[in-house]
């Protein structure tokens, strides 16, 4: 018994929602844009988190702190990666982010659907 309890914590030591965003400055003389704005980046973002049944979060990542663990809070949502985009681009110079998308995910793993992993991305383009 004490095994198990052991197995269930450190899996959930493992098991940890995130928040980032990626910033590509390396673009090869490609522009971003066909209405000539200065280049700055491309961005991607992504924001991922365990939830109960589906419904409950456990940890997700913390859009306002990628170094955090947002704990029963909902951070995995287009709305909050969106947010989290456009304030890098802003922190970046960017008047603009362009092309922005965004794409969703979930599955239910391997625990007979008790614990669902939520994963929602959003990239764009920072331009001025």
């Amino acid at each position: 018994m004490k095994t198990q309890w052991l197995m269930i914590a450190i899996a959930g030591l493992l098991l940890t929602g995130c928040a980032s965003v990626d910033v590509c400055k390396t673009l090869n003389n490609q522009q971003l844009t066909t209405t000539g704005e200065k280049n700055i980046a491309h961005l991607h973002g992504d924001i991922y988190g365990y939830y109960l049944f589906g419904l409950w979060p456990l940890f997700t990542g913390d859009p306002a702190d990628s170094k955090r663990i947002a704990w029963f809070k909902d951070t995995v949502t287009e709305e909050a990666a969106v947010d989290m985009l456009t304030k890098k681009s802003m922190e970046l110079g960017a008047t603009k982010t362009t092309d922005l998308t965004s794409k969703t995910d979930s599955t239910g793993l391997n625990t007979l659907f008790l614990v669902w992993y939520y994963d929602v991305q959003a990239s764009g383009n920072a331009v001025k």
